[in-house]
């Protein structure tokens, strides 16, 4: 096969047991910068271009976007996740 070529979003979920695991992720990131009003904890990494969060009963989201057309991906991720928050 041939891998797919354009832009992607990728949308990945995990159920938390606790904050603890959120801890997890946030040692993974080198770069993490605190994302402010979105979920129970938010941060952005520029490098990954990888917005990830975790929500009040403990669900875990990463989104991803790789456009290169998009000079601000962090802002597109926001609009994202807080549209599926409100859903």
């Amino acid at each position: 096969g041939v891998a797919p070529k354009g832009n992607k979003l990728q949308i990945v979920y995990a159920q938390g047991r606790s904050k603890k695991d959120f801890e997890r992720v946030l040692s993974t990131y080198k770069d993490a910068v605190k994302v402010e009003g979105l979920a129970a904890d938010a941060v952005w990494s520029q490098k990954r271009r990888q917005l990830s969060l975790i929500t009040e009963d403990n669900l875990i989201m990463h989104i991803n976007i790789d456009d290169k057309s998009t000079a601000d991906s962090k802002a597109k991720s926001v609009v994202i996740a807080q549209h599926i928050l409100d859903k």
